[in-house]
């Protein structure tokens, strides 16, 4: 079986590759991306490797792979592989899924006068980020019939990279999971990810309890000290950051064990293997990197509000939510675009104004909440 991907950086050669390669039903997989220098890499070396960092390391090769630059779509180059294809994954990130819709556009012709099917997994760190692709497809005009949009929850550590190279680093532990009512029954299942019937709180479990705890540990440590300690594994060795991991990660159990009808028991076990993950001392996990898009980060629906709010709908206690929220709207690291963005406005018209322009959809109670913890 013929795949897409869409982005040929870390996450899709050091994640998405290597478990659908797993599969021996899956072929080549062709990697399209902006960047010329990495096609050429991909259509000059055709491999390269996988290292699962652990107590005893993995090395896995990738091979029968291609690239094109993702313009080629529109040039009509690879129009025999995407008849082909059966699924396109996707990793560039929620924010940049709006540069693609001239692309769709050219696929979903292609697709329907061929009489030809596709499968679309959007690969993001958010909460059913393939329905909301679909979303932006149908709000420009495309016609979005030949494709199905199945969501998932992807989960793997994979840092920053050294450049000029195809192989990736990685942490062996991965989690990709799809919503199994979406995959439709005419398209053969990939034996390597897993199918739930409840994918909405395995979303949350894994947006609130891993990425909102390791979005919040960064911000947290930008306050403390400007990232003057880098990497993660180094400041977690601070007692205050532990500290700081214990209340937080008390508290999220509580709230996500209410809101998604979770046994604390099982939540904590998950909050254990998590305090491993990041602890992993052969990975150089980026402060930067962890904390970086804030506005994504600060909506109602993403890791930090949608506890938040909860809690606060229920009287349960969100003191270190509540930090975690200041600490973002004090990110103002002047490498990322949207901490730059969000510090220049704040700057202008304030805190609360910030935060009604940017996080979307708001009501008067959630309003009133945001005032009364902003400090």
């Amino acid at each position: 079986m013929k795949t897409i991907h869409l982005g040929a950086g870390n996450i899709g050669r050091g994640f998405i590759a290597p478990i659908l390669k797993q599969d021996p039903a899956i072929g080549e997989i062709k990697f399209l991306d902006v960047n010329p220098e990495v096609i050429n890499l991909i259509k000059t070396q055709k491999k390269y490797i996988v290292k699962e960092l652990a107590e005893k390391d993995n090395e896995i090769l990738i091979k029968n792979i291609s690239a094109n630059l993702l313009d080629d779509i529109l040039k009509a180059k690879i129009d025999d592989y995407l008849l082909d294809a059966k699924i396109i994954t996707i990793s560039i990130g929620q924010p940049n899924l709006r540069f693609l819709i001239k692309n769709f556009e050219y696929i979903s012709d292609l697709l329907i006068k061929n009489n030809k099917e596709m499968l679309i997994l959007c690969c993001e760190n958010g909460n059913r980020v393939s329905s909301y692709f679909k979303k932006l497809l149908i709000e420009n005009k495309i016609n979005v019939l030949p494709f199905h949009f199945v969501d998932v929850v992807v989960d793997r550590i994979v840092p920053n990279q050294e450049r000029d190279s195809l192989n990736v680093q990685v942490e062996k532990y991965f989690s990709w999971i799809v919503d199994e009512e979406q995959w439709p029954s005419n398209f053969t299942k990939i034996k390597t990810i897993v199918y739930s019937k409840d994918l909405d709180s395995e979303i949350n479990k894994k947006i609130c309890l891993l990425n909102g705890v390791h979005s919040a540990l960064s911000w947290h440590r930008y306050a403390i000290d400007k990232f003057q300690i880098p990497i993660l594994q180094d400041a977690l060795k601070f007692n205050e950051t532990k500290n700081y991991f214990d209340n937080l990660t008390s508290e999220l159990v509580i709230i996500i064990a209410q809101q998604y009808n979770f046994e604390i028991k099982y939540l904590k076990e998950y909050i254990s293997s998590i305090w491993k993950r990041f602890n992993n001392p052969k990975i150089k996990d980026e402060m930067s990197r962890i904390a970086r898009n804030p506005i994504t980060k600060m909506q109602k629906n993403e890791r930090i509000l949608n506890p938040l709010f909860f809690a606060a709908s229920k009287g349960l206690k969100f003191e270190y939510l509540s930090q975690a929220f200041n600490d973002l709207l004090n990110y103002h690291f002047s490498e990322d675009k949207e901490a730059v963005e969000l510090s220049n406005y704040i700057s202008v018209h304030g805190k609360l104004k910030a935060v009604l322009n940017y996080v979307k959809e708001l009501n008067n109670q959630e309003i009133e909440v945001i005032k009364k913890i902003i400090n």
